[in-house]
């Protein structure tokens, strides 16, 4: 026996029989129940239902069908086993506009099922929707239309993609991808007889006066592989999607591999002189503190001896004692001469202290692994995780607790944590060494008098643009930034934004952005070149997921073939005051204001073919996973901010894409 969709049933199979098929169940040795018998039972949660028959019966569950075909064919199932039936479909009194709007709804909701796959580009969180997600839908749109003469296009956008939908999504950026996908479903465009879901031609309307057969036919007909275009995606998202794939293999693969066998091919040696090794080479590379590489290098480039300053007295301005009040005074004035009342100073001591608590648990951690490895100590239960760990190439449960977001597997993970210790060390190293410089010609010869501070000689002690891939916490960095300008004008941090302008060097071009594997230099780009901009702060280092920067036309264009990522050139982070953008606002190229349809709008000609007429609002994040916890202030803690870049397409067209900024490569 065989029942589906039998609430009511059960609820009459209660009332009748619900004593006796318990006591049958449990009765032991009972002969009058049939060996054969089997009884299926298809149906949603009721509280009536006897607990003994869950306990006794085996539960089975059915997944979802991959595919937009197969996920169609599930909803107009034949024999009324779907969602659609054929009474449902051809019902004459919904309107004209019923079946191309019912069928919408069932490809829609085909389509964010299938968007998972895709990873990151598709959500930034795999949200789990279910059939009573699209029953509810149908019974929606049935009611809005039943109840409107006209079709009330923003009450189907609220209802189904705000409420029923987007109920689920927890997440800002999903919920703007989901409303833009249900905007290529559920808009008047979609009743024109020439209109299609996808650009190819391929996924389309039901014609006027389709039967439900027809319909069934229509779908069987469609291919069994899925085209990008539906998604709004382009090849790079299947080959993305074919890597997720061909990654979750090979975890699993290695997952299931003996301990014993793992090491390194073609070698002799053990896992224990394999993990020795990288521990030692671990210490070797990484210093134990930031300061130690920053008071180094100023120790090195000078011969001053008449006296000596650490970086921690200027950062926390607990400046030590010359024994002499004159260098005293002199110290504390040079001191607030270079630092100034600057937010930043304060990023910097936060951002070196954090850094420094890793790099104490690496070394602490590594010098342990090894004496454990020896047998001179207990392998406790955290050193073995470690050891495991680098026998994969995995970082540490241990370190990711202490450390910043990353997906980088070991190896290049330890050589981006030295990256990073080497930007601040340089940044601290320019405070000490402007410190020094401005004291120098005031303290003239040993046991001469004490001279006086040149105000005009003052030096720079900020970087000339920054590295916010290396920041533990970039949020505050930009915070900071928006503090500094905020006590400069005199006004508040909170009626302060930022507008963004990607700026153009020599050496960009279409090959140098594409090529990922070329190492940047760090102290060059950030502590070579010219005077920092007084307003707001220059950015290098950012990377585009899904599309890439066009150095012609200056706008954001679709990624090259193969290729995901590309590099973003330096850009300004200008700030600047709120304001209400009016239509008749023309004076910035990223002065934004509303089209009618609600997106972003660059207010430029539209006589200039060539110049973007659009804004994309791009989110940035820490690394190309996205999802992240939710923070207090509303966004997940993946998230660093969100970036206006010019385009020349409209918004929906690089969101549907996922297109995104990140602060790092997972290699």
């Amino acid at each position: 026996v065989q029942k589906n969709t039998c609430r009511t049933f059960i609820q009459d199979l209660v009332k009748k029989l619900a004593g006796h098929l318990s006591e049958g169940f449990n009765r032991p040795g009972n002969e009058e129940i049939d060996p054969q018998f089997r009884l299926w039972l298809s149906s949603k949660p009721d509280p009536s239902f006897p607990i003994s028959i869950l306990q006794t019966g085996m539960k089975m569950t059915v997944e979802p069908p991959q595919g937009l075909k197969a996920n169609m064919l599930r909803a107009f199932g034949s024999g009324g086993t779907g969602v659609i039936s054929e009474r449902m479909f051809e019902d004459a009194n919904k309107g004209v506009a019923w079946r191309k709007l019912l069928f919408g709804l069932c490809l829609f909701n085909s389509v964010i099922h299938e968007r998972k796959k895709y990873g990151a580009l598709g959500w930034n969180i795999a949200y789990e929707f279910n059939d009573s997600d699209l029953e509810v839908s149908i019974l929606q749109l049935e009611m809005l239309l039943s109840e409107h003469k006209t079709i009330p296009w923003e009450a189907l956008s609220y209802l189904i993609g705000g409420v029923t939908y987007g109920g689920r999504v927890t997440d800002e950026w999903d919920y703007r991808c989901l409303h833009a996908l249900l905007g290529r479903f559920f808009c008047p465009e979609s009743l024109q007889p020439h209109y299609s879901y996808s650009p190819n031609k391929i996924y389309q309307p039901v014609r006027d006066g389709m039967k439900f057969t027809d319909v069934v036919t229509y779908i069987e007909s469609l291919p069994a592989d899925n085209s990008a275009d539906i998604f709004g995606m382009t090849t790079n998202a299947e080959k993305a999607c074919r890597e997720i794939q061909a990654n979750d293999l090979m975890t699993t693969i290695i997952s299931v591999q003996p301990r014993l066998s793992m090491g390194f091919m073609g070698t002799a040696k053990s896992s224990d002189e394999i993990v020795g090794t990288m521990a030692a080479d671990i210490l070797q590379r990484l210093p134990e503190t930031v300061e130690e590489v920053a008071e180094g290098d100023v120790r090195s480039s000078t011969s001053s001896t008449l006296f000596q300053i650490h970086i921690k007295h200027i950062l926390n301005r607990e400046l030590p004692d010359l024994r002499d009040f004159e260098k005293n005074k002199l110290l504390s004035a040079a001191v607030d001469s270079v630092m100034g009342n600057s937010a930043l100073v304060t990023v910097l001591r936060q951002e070196m202290d954090r850094y420094n608590t890793l790099l104490h648990v690496i070394h602490t951690m590594m010098r342990s692994l090894i004496l454990a490895i020896k047998g001179e100590v207990i392998m406790s239960e955290p050193l073995e995780e470690a050891y495991n760990a680098l026998l994969t190439q995995k970082v540490p449960l241990k370190w990711k607790s202490v450390s910043y977001e990353s997906c980088k597997p070991l190896g290049s993970w330890v050589e981006n944590l030295h990256m990073r210790v080497d930007f601040f060390a340089q940044w601290a190293e320019l405070l000490l060494s402007s410190v020094e410089r401005l004291m120098k010609p005031a303290l003239g010869a040993k046991g001469g008098p004490v001279g006086e501070l040149d105000p005009q000689e003052v030096p720079c002690s900020l970087p000339h643009s920054y590295w916010l891939s290396g920041f533990f916490f970039p949020q505050g960095f930009l915070t900071g930034v928006l503090q500094n300008h905020a006590r400069k004008m005199g006004i508040s941090v909170d009626s302060l934004q930022f507008q963004f302008r990607v700026l153009k060097k020599a050496s960009d071009n279409d090959d140098t952005l594409s090529d990922l594997k070329q190492n940047f230099n760090i102290k060059e780009t950030a502590f070579q070149g010219p005077t920092p901009p007084s307003d707001g702060v220059l950015i290098f280092g950012l990377y585009i997921d899904g599309a890439r920067w066009d150095t012609q036309n200056n706008c954001v264009q679709d990624s090259l073939p193969g290729q995901r990522f590309a590099r973003l050139p330096e850009i300004h982070f200008l700030p600047v005051q709120k304001q209400v953008s009016r239509a008749d606002d023309s004076s910035s190229l990223h002065s934004v204001t509303k089209s009618p349809d609600n997106e972003p709008k660059s207010d430029l000609s539209p006589e200039e073919p060539n110049l973007p007429l659009h804004v994309y609002e791009c989110p940035l994040y820490r690394t190309s996973e996205r999802a992240g916890t939710l923070s207090s202030t509303g966004h997940s803690t993946n998230f660093v901010t969100a970036v206006q870049l010019p385009s020349q397409n409209q918004p929906s067209f690089w969101i549907m894409r996922g297109v995104a900024l990140l602060c790092q490569p997972d290699e």
